[in-house]
């Protein structure tokens, strides 16, 4: 496994299907909860296995020395 910094608009496809599957449909987060309109000034990360995304991360700076 390694984790990559994602690229959100390159790396939407992958990080939106990982997303959807865990959060929403596992989980029952509503979409406009889970895709609040944040991600563009977050940080994303994706984990790959074999070259395939299985995970993803975003992270939220609220301050230098914090995150969300």
């Amino acid at each position: 496994m390694h984790i990559k910094q994602a690229n959100y608009q390159a790396d939407f496809t992958s990080i939106e299907t990982i997303r959807r599957l865990v959060f929403q449909e596992e989980q029952g987060v509503p979409s406009d909860i889970e895709f609040d309109g944040l991600d563009e000034t977050a940080q994303h990360l994706l984990a790959y296995l074999d070259d395939r995304a299985v995970g993803t991360i975003r992270m939220r700076y609220l301050k230098p020395n914090l995150a969300k």
